[in-house]
């Protein structure tokens, strides 16, 4: 992605670039994608794509409980976020305990 500052020549100083230029730089890069993944479509017939994973609930859980220790450590971390994120975690981790649950009942239904 585009830095948000330039170098001036020789001098060393940095300019912020202004938001225009950031635009039109996060356009050029998302075309180039959308130009790149057209290309990938016509080169599918020869080989297959492999699909990027999607992650599991375990790994979900624990990004999850990633962003909370890091929204927590800034200085000035919003508690409306920080609440949004506490709430998506219990969602996931009741989500997990369900699932133990019903692979359990499986377990004892098979077993029967």
């Amino acid at each position: 992605m585009a830095s948000l500052y330039a170098q001036c020549g020789n001098r060393g100083c940095y300019e912020e670039t202004s938001s225009e230029d950031l635009l039109q730089q996060l356009i050029a890069h998302r075309t180039q994608l959308l130009i790149e993944a057209e290309r990938g479509d016509e080169d599918e017939d020869k080989d297959d794509k492999i699909l990027p994973s999607i992650p599991r609930l375990p790994e979900a859980l624990q990004a999850i409980k990633l962003l909370i220790s890091f929204t927590e450590g800034q200085d000035d971390a919003d508690t409306s976020t920080l609440r949004l994120l506490e709430r998506y975690k219990r969602l996931l981790e009741r989500k997990e305990s369900s699932l133990v649950s019903q692979s359990t009942l499986d377990e004892w239904i098979s077993h029967s």
